[in-house]
């Protein structure tokens, strides 16, 4: 799971799967020098964002990403997360 406090560009570094939720949530963090610096929480507050929201779309992506899936499958009806 990834926490509110957590870096917006370690998290993109680390887990490069999350850098199309940052997009989908219409953020520039990717290629931003402040992305370094901002917290997720941080960035959502800049952005206009409910934290929870975007924590839980990134903690999704995570879930998709360890089943071999994108985010888009995962969140399809019926389909198993296993």
């Amino acid at each position: 799971m990834i926490a509110a406090d957590e870096i917006v560009g370690e998290i993109m570094r680390r887990h490069p799967h999350t850098i199309r939720v940052f997009l989908d949530f219409r953020f520039g963090c990717v290629g931003c020098p402040i992305a370094g610096m901002h917290s997720v929480a941080d960035a959502a507050r800049e952005h206009g964002v409910e934290l929870e929201a975007l924590l839980n779309t990134l903690d999704a992506a995570l879930l998709a990403s360890s089943h071999g899936r994108t985010l888009g499958e995962i969140s399809k009806p019926g389909q198993s997360d296993r």
